[in-house]
């Protein structure tokens, strides 16, 4: 992600960009790749004009508090670790410091048209759901043991980060749910011990859903089918494209995605333009006192409904055996 946030920055405009990491092989890369100045400690932090947090989850919340007590905004990786945020989220407002969590699919031109399309009213109220979002958690650092990654974790798992990512856009366009349960397990053989499967039944105001994330998916996917009033919606994340049923004239319209570009070696739906927006965000909060879209009390309570799923889930064997 620091490597994304680099091309981000570059794409727009920005040049005078600093690398920090604690592995050296980290920073030579980063030197070479983009040609940027890195440094091995940030006792220089002063020097800087805003601050993006790009390390694993586990380790966000120092580098937050650093940027508070430097009073510098600071732009942050999804987090998976409600830890001590909210202390954070009270002091940032104490001091002034804006903290802004990422919340990249708020972004995504077909989650905007959803949401547009669903706030209208013209198709009545939100009725159900079904979302499928899976990957294959090998695919997704090829270049490393997927035990030294967090998504191995089970505080930082790999389903955990497809819930957060999701449940970062899905509560946006239909609220916070009321009421859940959940079904969780181990459907892989990757000898890693975490569920790699949960099924998520809500409850919204606007309708009731279920939400299947897994990392055992072999091709990504996303897939929704919501159903409104007078209208169905379909998003097929592959085919680029939202489809809309509208029951009283019974035709179908199709909403193609603008055309977008995927970095190389990333899947052709994880485009650029939504994480260089995001930033484009950032910055603009950062620089003009301009809103950020996710507040850090926001991200705190869809973590706290990730909490709730896991107190509030079933658990099945595991493929192999038992748990």
């Amino acid at each position: 992600m620091g490597k994304r946030r680099i091309r981000n920055l570059r794409a727009l405009g920005y040049d005078d960009i600093t690398g920090f990491d604690l592995r050296a092989e980290r920073r030579e890369e980063a030197e070479g790749d983009f040609g940027i100045c890195t440094v091995t400690d940030l006792h220089t932090i002063d020097e800087f004009d805003a601050v993006v947090i790009s390390t694993s989850p586990a380790h966000h919340t120092a580098y937050i508090q650093l940027a508070i007590e430097k009073g510098k905004p600071c732009f942050v990786e999804l987090s998976l670790l409600v830890q001590n945020l909210p202390d954070l989220d009270r002091t940032s407002r104490a001091k002034g410091v804006l903290v802004a969590p990422s919340c990249t699919f708020r972004f995504h031109p077909s989650v905007r048209l959803i949401k547009r399309l669903v706030e209208s009213g013209d198709y009545g109220r939100v009725t159900s759901f079904t979302y499928h979002s899976g990957q294959y958690l090998p695919d997704w650092h090829p270049w490393e043991n997927i035990r030294d990654f967090f998504v191995s974790k089970k505080e930082t798992s790999g389903c955990k980060e497809i819930l957060s990512f999701e449940l970062h856009w899905m509560t946006y366009v239909l609220g916070m749910p009321r009421n859940l349960i959940a079904l969780s397990g181990r459907a892989a053989t990757l000898d890693i011990d975490i569920d790699d499967a949960v099924a998520v039944s809500m409850e919204f105001d606007r309708g009731i859903g279920v939400l299947f994330a897994d990392t055992v998916s072999r091709f990504a996917t996303r897939s929704l089918i919501l159903n409104l009033e007078r209208a169905q919606l379909r998003w097929d994340w592959e085919q680029k494209l939202v489809r809309l049923y509208d029951a009283d004239t019974k035709q179908w319209t199709g909403y193609p995605e603008p055309e977008g570009h995927a970095h190389s070696g990333y899947n052709a739906g994880i485009v650029e333009q939504m994480y260089i927006g995001e930033l484009q965000t950032f910055i603009e909060a950062a620089e003009r006192g301009r809103p950020f879209p996710l507040s850090l009390s926001d991200t705190i309570r869809i973590l706290e409904l990730i909490e709730a799923i896991e107190e509030n889930s079933y658990a099945t064997k595991s493929a192999g055996g038992k748990r």
